[in-house]
């Protein structure tokens, strides 16, 4: 749908004033802060090419809890914000009854026959028929129209206006102390991204006997057998939110690195992300998307516009399950095909990959190699470890360089067309660890995959490795998990929260630099002093 209503709106918006009006975006409550810096952000550019001409539109104002409001905006703006703001969840276009561009976008409401005389007249009355609108929702509050669903069959068939959503664009009003607005969705509530699978992996449980009974009393002599522990459900691939990823992402401190200039102009060093627990992507694809500046619609004239030295970034994203890898590979894969129309095959990689990088390659086959005899040293792997181990037991001896499902370099593929390098590798975090010098790690960690006494041990080990070391370029952490911040003992600063579910909350930690008992030493030193 979102493609069809971009052929709408830009149709739409340029046949009627683009300064009437204003354009709403809506978020994760928590979130507005990050959602107004990122659209100041794309507006930029275009605010310093539109210097002479009006610039982009009026002002930007964070208006409700999950809410911000861009007012009188003109065509381009509206169009680049549908296309690459990645925070917002949805995007409606509110407008005004009139084309004049001092017209409010609010208009005086008393009851559904005016509501039905002002939306069956003017300029609203030639875009609903023309453009095929319909009207989906009616809110309504402090005001004589209810706004049920029979309002909405009412004004449909008052106005005859379609109702099938295939052949149409949604029309939201909303009527508050006898004031109305109307507002076309650009761009719905869905959160997915065209390249993310975002369905979790399947799984058939096998069936059981209608009555199965706990133990047999056939035979001299049998007991019951012991009774185990319930094992926890099996972990299904849960992924962050996209919208809120891209809200993690642009909360690190990873465009600014990539925007200062080396000391040394012509050095190629690599700016290095590491994923730890990448599970399937989520977290990487959405950085590598905000950095090339990619659409989030291939069908459209806006461009992608590359972030600057994108062509420094290398991700290397790890995960001990194999599922995960696959699907990260898979992904990536979707992602790369994506990007075609804005980049091709080795367009902007030949000159960085023609000169050996500063910071060593860490190939799917080195990182391997080494996470194995770690493995073979470390009598306290985790559960997720040891997933590891099995697999490269039963594997099979040779097998040509990039065949390997575990591991995985855009080096190794000659056809890869993005400036950002990827390496996705099956092996545990504290394997890779001392393999990587100056990295920034951004990661995600579910309160459903750990839960269990394994992932207590994984949080400990994460907090000791990562707190042994001082060459980090930032530690970021997108958690729901309480246990975690407790037993990693590093001190963290949150970033920003939002609410998933009424007794949940997630997080964008930051790591200070601190272990917890050098923070308590630090603040007994300043109340001695």
């Amino acid at each position: 749908m979102n493609l069809r209503l971009s052929r709408f709106f830009s149709t739409a918006v340029g046949q009627y004033s683009a300064t009437s009006g204003s354009l709403l975006l809506r978020c994760r409550a928590g979130l507005e802060k990050i959602l107004a810096g990122e659209v100041n952000a794309l507006l930029a550019p275009l605010k310093n090419r539109n210097k002479g001409t009006g610039g982009t539109g009026g002002l930007l104002v964070i208006s409700n809890a999950g809410e911000v409001e861009f007012r009188s905006p003109t065509p381009e703006a509206v169009e680049l914000l549908s296309q690459k703001c990645r925070v917002a969840q949805s995007i409606s276009q509110r407008v005004a009854p009139t084309s004049s561009s001092s017209s409010s976008a609010y208009f005086p409401c008393t009851g559904l026959d005016d509501l039905i005389e002002r939306l069956g007249t003017g300029p609203l009355s030639g875009v609903l028929r023309e453009r095929k609108a319909f009207i989906c929702r009616v809110t309504s509050g402090n005001s004589k129209l209810d706004g049920g669903p029979a309002v909405v069959h009412k004004l449909n068939t008052a106005l005859a206006l379609t109702t099938e959503v295939t052949n149409g664009a949604p029309v939201m009003i909303d009527v508050s102390d006898d004031m109305c607005s109307v507002e076309y969705v650009r761009r719905d509530q869905s959160t997915t991204r065209p390249w993310l699978d975002d369905s979790p992996p399947t799984g058939t449980e096998e069936e059981k006997p209608l009555r199965q009974p706990s133990w047999s009393t056939i035979g001299p002599g049998r007991s019951p057998p012991p009774r185990r522990r319930p094992s926890p459900p099996p972990y299904r691939g849960v992924i962050p939110p996209p919208t809120v990823a891209a809200a993690a992402v642009l909360k690190t401190s990873i465009l600014s690195i990539l925007s200062r200039t080396p000391a040394n102009r012509a050095s190629t060093e690599d700016v290095l992300v590491w994923d730890p627990f990448c599970g399937q992507g989520t977290l990487m694809l959405e950085l590598a998307s905000v950095v090339l500046g990619v659409p989030l619609s291939a069908a459209t004239e806006v461009k992608a516009t590359p972030y600057t030295n994108a062509h420094r970034l290398q991700i290397i994203a790890t995960d001990p399950l194999e599922e995960n890898v696959t699907a990260a590979r898979t992904n990536l894969a979707k992602f790369s095909t994506f990007c075609q129309p804005w980049f091709s095959p080795r367009s902007m990689t030949n000159a960085h990959n023609s000169s050996p990088s500063a910071a060593p390659h860490y190939g799917g086959r080195k990182i391997k190699r080494d996470a194995l005899r770690h493995e073979e040293a470390d009598s306290n792997a985790s559960a997720e470890d040891e997933l590891l181990s099995q697999a490269e037991a039963s594997s099979s001896p040779a097998r040509p360089v990039g065949s390997d499902p575990r591991s995985f370099s855009t080096d190794e593929d000659k056809s890869w067309n993005l400036p950002i390098r990827f390496s996705i590798n099956q092996a545990p975090f504290h394997s890779v660890l001392p393999h990587i010098q100056g990295p920034m790690i951004i990661t995600h960690v579910h309160s459903q995959r750990f839960a269990t006494h394994q992932g207590i041990k994984m949080f400990q080990t994460f907090g000791h490795l990562v707190g042994s070391r001082n060459d980090w370029a930032g530690v970021y952490v997108l958690t729901d998990s309480k246990a975690f911040q407790t037993y990693s003992r590093l001190v963290w600063e949150t970033q920003f929260e939002i609410q998933t579910s009424p007794d949940s909350k997630m997080r964008l930690l930051r790591w200070t630099g601190l272990r917890r008992g050098e923070a308590a030493a630090t603040s007994s030193v300043k109340k001695s002093r």
